[in-house]
């Protein structure tokens, strides 16, 4: 998706209208005009977004890096992700320990079942 548009008429002839980005707009109104030659930047890297907290000028560089979320090193119980203790299927990690522990209750509640027959 691209940055939302608004239509401007500077004055009361045709040749005076004329279309901007709606963030642009925003820090126009908020903050001040945006000089000629320099960026306006989200800082909340949402390009719809017109609140004026969330636009600055500036170089692409001077906005903090995102990083997607931290790689795991550990599975939901605790048990540290190795090459040996880790099961990889079609691109997905399991916990050997994890696998082996679910195995052995399944096992046993189908013995307890097979008991109460």
């Amino acid at each position: 998706m691209g940055y939302g548009a608004i239509r401007h008429q500077a004055g009361p002839t045709r040749e005076t209208r004329s279309v901007k980005k709606a963030p642009w707009v925003s820090y126009e109104l908020h903050i001040g005009p945006v000089p000629e030659g320099v960026p306006l930047l989200h800082t909340c890297g949402n390009r719809r977004c017109v609140r004026p907290d969330h636009l600055a000028l500036g170089s692409p560089d001077s906005l903090p890096r995102k990083r997607g979320p931290k790689p795991r090193t550990s599975c939901p119980r605790g048990h540290a992700y190795t090459p040996e203790s880790t099961y990889v299927y079609q691109g997905s990690r399991s916990c050997r320990t994890c696998r082996r522990i679910r195995s052995q209750q399944a096992a046993a509640a189908r013995r307890a079942a097979r008991q109460k027959r």
